[in-house]
């Protein structure tokens, strides 16, 4: 696949836009006037982009994560709250995922596209998850790289022993494909199927290959000794690691056809999808496949850093998707806002002027059908849900938040942090049209426990930041719906209290299941890549 970074017109959109009551918009409204409770200073900024230049669409250095820091009780001088630095990292991040590669990581489109990334596939027999890096010509599976891109489908279950439906609202972004398990398949208007991609970076990939994939009581490295151990592996087998300092990465990706969208707002890749025959509304089975230009909904961003080997989970949105939910925020006068919710106008996942019922399953992947076959869920028919964003900033009053503050306090951190990047970002950079939804983390790095206890209970949760942290096209129907659930709500590994154990490999759901590296020679492939 190849990432294609595209300007923006320079009057596309407003840098951020006030609030009107009862107002229709075309994207997410960011309040202006917002307490700036999490920036990042010009100086800061700058020093995120290659040579100290910020330019649109600029190539920018990932976040130092062994450097990173955790500490949660006494923050940097230069952070108004404990929770700005996880913030930073995800906002670099994010940036530094979709710049334009410098050339130490070869290839044409964005960082993610390039030799330092893996897609992660499903094998023939679906027993393992390949590592493809089509630049490369990678697949520790062996074969000719396949397309990397698939439908959408479901978490497989709310937890380790629970099952489910295919009828039951359980909804996506486990990523492991539709012959996994049951699970909803979500189209955005105008019949757009959503598709996904998963990647890991060379850190995670050759640590899943350097230390065994069958070992669960393994945590992701998070210190500069623990990252010394996989790239002396990777001296050994003659890999090279471009990024090392940002540790171990994980990322999911949704994708929608671009014909018929503003690609100048876009992040866009050239990728293969199915072909169905869409003829019966009940049932679509797919006849072949097509490449399309494709248009970036939602980035997970998932990664350790020091610290912290439950990883930080990340979020992001275009601010086309989804009309945001009710909520509220802190203005800089110290007074509460209460923002009513958004009626759609113009947007992908939801129909003008759309009311609800919101977040309702309309499809399934059949997993027992080959070729791949969509049916419809019981009373609907193939064809668009309307979405919306329940909790726009992450953030649920019916739950804990950590640390210990209102939910329009923790809604303001991170609409504070959008505002400043949207404005140090240059005019047509098109990153400029993208927000993060939230992260969320756990004290002290331990593994998640009890992450949904209702406020009162007598175990509370562990994680930190967004409690409800969700992507709307990613856990469209599970937590966006009447279950008040984030990441953690599947990425644990089932204890029942806090521990004080360090979070192991089992908040990733892919990796004991990844085929790792063998090939000696990989050295050759990275030099004729970079050579391109």
């Amino acid at each position: 696949m190849m990432f294609i970074l595209r300007p923006i017109a320079a009057a596309s959109i407003p840098l951020a836009v006030l609030l009107a009551s009862g107002a229709c918009q075309a994207q997410n409204a960011v309040p202006v006037d917002v307490a700036p409770t999490c920036t990042v200073t010009p100086g800061m900024f700058q020093s995120w982009f290659l040579l100290d230049r910020v330019t649109p669409n600029g190539a920018v250095t990932p976040a130092n994560s062994v450097k990173f820091n955790h500490d949660t009780v006494n923050p940097p001088a230069s952070n108004k709250t404990i929770n700005c630095n996880f913030y930073q990292w995800s906002q670099r991040m994010f940036l530094w995922l979709t710049s334009s590669p410098m050339r130490m990581y070869g290839g044409n489109g964005t960082v993610m596209d390039s030799v330092a990334f893996y897609s992660v596939l499903d094998s023939d027999d679906g027993k393992a998850r390949c590592l493809v890096n089509r630049e490369l010509g990678v697949n520790t599976c062996g074969g000719k790289p396949a397309s990397v891109f698939n439908i959408r489908v479901n978490k497989p279950r709310f937890d380790k022993t629970d099952t489910v439906d295919k009828d039951s609202a359980v909804n996506q972004a486990d990523g492991s494909g539709p012959k996994q398990a049951d699970g909803a398949a979500l189209m955005a208007q105008g019949g757009k199927m959503v598709y996904y991609t998963i990647l890991v970076n060379d850190v995670y990939a050759f640590f899943a290959s350097a230390s065994g994939t069958k070992n669960p009581k393994l945590r992701f490295p998070t210190t500069q000794a623990e990252l010394d151990k996989v790239l002396a592996w990777a001296r050994q087998h003659h890999h090279q690691v471009p990024d090392a300092d940002a540790l171990a990465l994980e990322l999911k990706a949704s994708w929608v056809d671009a014909g018929g969208l503003d690609t100048n707002r876009y992040i866009t890749t050239v990728g293969e999808i199915p072909v169905f025959d869409t003829s019966d509304p009940q049932k679509w089975v797919q006849t072949g496949s097509r490449q399309a230009l494709l248009a970036l909904v939602g980035l997970h961003v998932v990664g350790s850093a020091a610290g912290h080997p439950e990883m930080i989970w990340a979020t992001y949105e275009h601010d086309n998707n989804s009309p945001n939910g009710a909520y509220s925020y802190v203005n800089a006068k110290g007074a509460t806002v209460a923002v009513p919710q958004e009626v759609p106008r113009g947007m992908l996942f939801s129909a003008n002027g759309a009311i609800g019922p919101f977040n309702v399953q309309h499809m399934y992947v059949d997993p027992d059908a080959s070729p791949l076959t969509i049916k419809a869920s019981t009373g609907q028919t193939i064809s668009p849900s309307d979405t919306l964003r329940t909790f726009p900033w992450g953030v649920s009053a019916a739950l804990p938040i950590q640390p210990a503050q209102s939910a329009a306090q923790a809604n303001s951190e991170v609409i504070s942090i959008n505002n400043s990047v949207r404005s140090l970002l240059k005019q047509g950079d098109i990153r400029r049209n993208y927000l993060l939804i939230g992260a969320t983390w756990t004290n002290g790095g331990n593994d998640p426990y009890n992450p949904f206890q209702p406020v009162g209970g007598n175990n509370q949760p562990n994680h930190v930041g967004g409690n409800a942290l969700a992507n709307s096209t990613m856990e469209t129907y599970v937590t966006l719906g009447n279950k008040l659930y984030n990441c953690f709500s599947c990425h644990n590994v089932g204890k029942a209290t806090n521990t004080n154990v360090k979070a192991t490999v089992g908040v990733s759901h892919i990796y004991e299941s990844i085929k790792p590296f063998t090939d000696p020679k990989l050295n050759q492939l990275w030099e004729r890549a970079l050579t391109k």
